[in-house]
């Protein structure tokens, strides 16, 4: 469903921390973060945030959920503004059938319009007006043919405080409008000016294609080099990918992605036919950027420019891209008998290192046919990291030594299989001079690394063992088990009836689940005979009344079916699904007493063992009852 890609874009995008962190202050714990519960009076954390599943939890009061339920309980918003709010902090684009504000996208689509418009006119003077004369030189310098020019919309903004200003204007557009889009800077005083001056104009799109901002580049001696788009309704630096528009296909055929530092050279690489590049415009990189990628492919390669610059940017940058990547899940039991849920990356991500003093851009020009090569011989992120790590490590200095570890640790843990821990537990100890078992040891002693069962659950691409033949196409998605309850409660309107009273909104942990259900309970609560048709009408957001008639053909053969049999398959799910979120929850609490243990807090360890007792039990209270005729484990156990 359209608006069930937003919401999990969304949920994918959103930085937990920043958005938890700005009412609760958090301290890190292992992996995740803990602070003071918000949400009910208490001295000892008990609150926990998870940034790489995007979701909190309070093992005391029980209150939890994800950013949507944040906002809506934090804020008292309603899901539809909580979506709103959380869409705009997120740099998306909210489509078609997704609960909308309709002035907020008349705003939108005002700026994607003006954007354009100003394209039109930079594109022009660089072309060929008068003042773009120094733009054309810069690019033929740059190597780049008048066809990349008209396919990236390369422009140039005439050094003028008001060019583009008054072109606008006499255009129709007002001032307002065109400081929204970011266009405009306002002087103290309150007049208006030109943002852009004197520089070659890269319009920066998204995924979708609209012009969402710009970036400039000085060519003379102004200060900044480089000058982007002010924050704006549409553009966020910090979320977009250069030539995003341009390379996803191609990404999504090479199955690889390419990530560069500047504009140029991602141009490059695309007129020398090397699509599948984009560029990061020179920040380090961001969850939300990794994000874009992450839904084109599973192989990531990171182009570092050869000065040191580069290297450090791309390397601030790795923390975040290892949060934002895709991981699967395993369960492991820790030397304490502790079910631990570990995740385990099934993302390859390898660094590709250029020749001394080149650029990409460069290396491009020069040698395009050399590029596939080069890209093919990218070495596995871990590789470079410990190089980077160690290499300037002073190797007489315990403490560096014990430091590096520590480092390094959490990156070999993610390792989808002993083989390659073992592999690289070895090449660390080799790097610091220290014996396998002493590096071993010491990252069992830190809790990072513990023997995985089997090998893993899922491998890489490019991991031994794996496959690199063409992935199957994957098979239609079967329903979540909340999606398969709500189509039998709106299929059957007169059973649900009689069990509403027993579905509570948190059964429903996906936010539109949970919407869905607020919006066609009062219909179903008060009128048992109420037909499914005639509940769709009832849903007065047409993204929800979309997603109801979605869910409804899931079960559309039960139209109609008698309400017995429908009742209890309703409380059959409803019972597994709460199950499975009481196992879930006894998992993450587990976590959360290991990494307390680890970190030497005993009355954060205290505090949360005192919660594990309640979910025990509620988790046997799911057991089927015992036979009268057979005897079961539980039976044997009471009677030793």
């Amino acid at each position: 469903m359209a608006e069930r890609n937003d919401i999990t874009e969304i949920r994918e995008r959103v930085d937990m921390l920043e958005l938890v962190g700005a009412k609760v202050q958090l301290k890190r714990s292992g992996k995740n973060w803990k602070g003071i519960c918000p949400f009910h009076t208490e001295k000892t954390p008990s609150f926990y945030v998870y940034p790489e599943s995007g979701n909190y939890v309070c093992f005391s009061c029980g209150e939890k959920g994800d950013a949507f339920t944040w906002l809506q309980k934090t804020e008292g918003m309603d899901f539809p503004d909580a979506l709103e709010q959380l869409a705009a902090r997120a740099g998306v684009t909210l489509q078609r059938g997704t609960v909308r504000d309709p002035g907020r996208d008349e705003e939108r689509e005002r700026v994607f319009a003006v954007n354009e418009e100003a394209a039109t006119f930079f594109a022009s003077v660089l072309l060929s007006g008068t003042a773009g004369e120094a733009g054309r030189r810069y690019v033929a310098e740059r190597g780049l043919t008048r066809e990349t020019v008209e396919r990236f919309a390369l422009g140039f903004a005439p050094d003028s405080w008001d060019a583009l200003l008054k072109h606008l204007v006499s255009r129709g557009h007002r001032e307002e409008l065109l400081a929204e889009a970011g266009l405009l800077t306002e002087r103290d005083d309150g007049r208006r000016y030109d943002r852009f001056r004197g520089r070659l104009i890269f319009p920066i799109r998204n995924r979708d294609g609209k012009i969402v901002g710009f970036g400039g580049r000085a060519l003379g001696d102004a200060r900044p080099k480089y000058l982007n788009t002010a924050q704006t309704t549409v553009f966020d630096k910090s979320a977009n990918l250069y030539a995003i528009d341009l390379a996803k296909e191609a990404i999504r055929k090479a199955d690889t992605a390419v990530i560069v530092e500047g504009y140029v050279d991602a141009i490059m690489a695309h007129q020398v036919g090397h699509a599948n590049v984009v560029a990061s415009m020179g920040t380090a990189l961001t969850e939300a950027q990794v994000g874009l990628l992450k839904r084109l492919t599973a192989r990531i390669v990171l182009a570092l420019d050869s000065d040191a610059a580069g290297q450090a940017a791309m390397l601030r940058g790795i923390e975040t891209m290892r949060g934002a990547l895709d991981y699967d899940e395993v369960a492991v039991v820790d030397p304490r008998q502790l079910v631990r849920f570990e995740k385990k990356l099934n993302t390859e991500i390898l660094v590709l290192t250029l020749p001394e003093g080149k650029d990409p851009d460069e290396f491009l020009r020069a040698r395009p046919g050399d590029w596939p090569a080069l890209v093919g011989g990218a070495e596995p992120l871990l590789d470079f990291v410990m190089r980077a790590v160690v290499g300037g490590l002073d190797l007489s200095d315990p403490k560096a030594k014990s430091g590096a570890v520590g480092q390094l640790a959490p990156l070999i843990r993610e390792l989808p299989d002993n083989i390659q821990q073992a592999h690289y537990t070895g090449l660390l100890a080799r790097m610091l001079h220290l014996g396998e078992e002493v590096i071993a040891s010491e990252i069992r002693r830190l809790g990072l690394v513990r023997p995985a069962r089997g090998a893993g659950s899922g491998l890489s691409r490019g991991v031994p063992g794996g496959s690199d033949a063409a992935p199957a196409q994957p098979a239609p998605q079967a329903p979540s088990r909340e999606d398969h309850l709500l189509s039998l409660l709106l299929t059957n309107p007169d059973a649900a009836h009689d069990v509403a009273a027993e579905i509570a909104p948190d059964d429903f942990t996906d936010a539109a689940d949970r919407a869905l259900w607020a919006a066609t309970l009062p219909a179903i609560s008060a009128d048992p005979r109420l037909r499914t048709d005639d509940l769709l009408t009832t849903i007065g957001d047409p993204s929800l009344r979309e997603s109801a008639e979605k869910l409804v053909a899931i079960s559309v053969e039960r139209l109609g079916s008698f309400p017995g049999p429908v009742r209890q398959e309703i409380r059959d799910t409803l019972k597994l699904l709460r199950q499975e979120a009481n196992k879930a929850q006894i998992g993450r609490l587990q976590t959360a007493i290991g990494e307390a243990a680890q970190e030497g807090d005993a009355e954060t360890v205290r505090a949360l063992m005192a919660q594990l007792p309640p979910l025990y039990e509620r988790l046997r209270s799911f057991d089927p009852p015992r036979s009268p005729y057979f005897r079961d484990t539980r039976t044997v156990v009471e009677k030793r």
